[in-house]
């Protein structure tokens, strides 16, 4: 897949998956929130097979996040060593 077709499926994904409409009755998605206050790893998303179908590439997948405009979604580059 493409640089520009990953980031523009995995945006539109994000976008499902942390929208109002998917939050409200997915189960997992909730359990995931409730864990880290809020925060979702990445290696969690990653094993989403959608997602892992696009890109196993974090970078990628990152920059696709980033570029969404709606705000959905925030990214922290929390490293824990």
């Amino acid at each position: 897949m493409s640089s520009f077709a990953c980031i523009t499926d995995c945006k539109f994904d994000f976008q499902y998956y942390f929208g109002d409409a998917n939050l409200a009755k997915d189960k997992f998605m909730k359990e995931q929130i409730a864990k880290d206050d809020g925060w979702i790893p990445l290696s969690v998303l990653l094993t989403f097979n959608r997602l892992k179908a696009m890109s196993e590439d974090a970078d990628a997948i990152i920059e696709s996040v980033n570029k969404s405009a709606e705000g959905l979604v925030e990214v922290s580059l929390l490293v824990v060593l």
